[in-house]
Formats: C-alpha cells, structure tokens, sequence
C-alpha cells in the first residue's frame, strides 16, 4: 500500500499538473484503495495513473455527491461505494467494464452511464432507489452483459430499462 507524500516523485507529477490534494487517495499499484477527502465533488487525477477503484475505497462516504472518474478507470471493485448517502452523479463511467458486487448498494446514486459495462456484479445497485433509467446501449464487441444476482434489486424508482444486444441474466435481477 502506498499512500502519496509530498516527498514522492509522484506528487512532483501531479503538482506539476496543479494537482495539489493527492494525499488524499491511499493506492495500491493502479488500484485506488482508500479515499481520505471529505470533499462533496471529487475528480481522480490522471497523474496518478489509476485503473481501479479498490474493494471499499469510498465506502460509507458522508461528503461524496459526484465522482469524476476520469479517462482511465475500468473497474469499479466490490463495496467501492456502499453506503454513500449523499452520492448522485458517477462521471466518465462509460468506459467501466466490470462494476462488483455490492459496488453502489445502499447508496444515492441517480446518474451513471453504465453503457460500457460487461459484468454487473450480485447487488450491484441494491436499494439503489434515486436511479430511474437504465440505458445500456451495448457495444459492438460485447456480445453479452451479464447481469448477476439482485443487480437492481429494490431500485424502486427504477421506471425504463434500455439495452441493444444480448443479456445474460440470473435470478431475481430486477426484483
């Protein structure tokens, strides 16, 4: 686990960049492990070369509204944002290929462009109830989604589902 100090080459990259609050991401490789900031809008920086949101990193967040994942996240990991109770908007998520398990449940999100994905983890969107549309445009290389176990479960605002291709579902997805 690496935390980024002031002292790092890395933190001489991103502050070359204007990028001055780096310290408050915990990472691992490309992986994002643990976010520190209280910060209600959050933009990841480039600089820091991140692939992967990590099991957790956001969970339970108090402060999160908006996320601006940047170009290069493909992955958001099981329970990355479980619980945050005031998150509403998911930035440049339609290049995310895989979101895991438990990714969102419990949290506020209304907005996310999911358009990308090709695996949406068990739960991923439990009692996800701000969500209202769902519009999975599929892609020409991806020839199934696969939509696992109680993915949308208890979204009750839940009022379209868009998809073109084929899906693959299990049970009680949309329940």
């Amino acid at each position: 686990v690496y935390t980024c100090y002031p002292e790092s080459a890395l933190f001489d990259e991103c502050y070359a960049v204007e990028i001055d609050c780096i310290t408050d991401y915990e990472f691992e490789g490309n992986t994002l492990t643990n976010y520190f900031g209280r910060a209600s809008s959050v933009t990841l920086p480039e600089c820091l070369r991140i692939t992967t949101i990590g099991p957790t990193a956001f969970k339970n967040n108090r402060s999160l509204k908006t996320i601006d994942l940047g170009e290069s996240i493909y992955a958001i990991n099981d329970s990355a944002f479980f619980g945050c109770n005031k998150l509403q908007s998911v930035v440049n998520s339609e290049k995310v290929k895989r979101i895991g398990n438990n990714a969102f449940s419990n949290s506020t999100i209304a907005n996310i462009d999911i358009s990308g994905a090709e695996v949406i983890g068990s739960s991923a969107f439990l009692n996800c109830t701000n969500i209202t549309n769902i519009v999975l445009i599929g892609k020409p290389e991806i020839n199934t989604l696969v939509l696992n176990n109680s993915a949308f479960k208890n979204c009750t605002g839940l009022e379209s589902i868009s998809y073109k291709g084929t899906l693959e579902l299990d049970e009680e997805v949309f329940m």
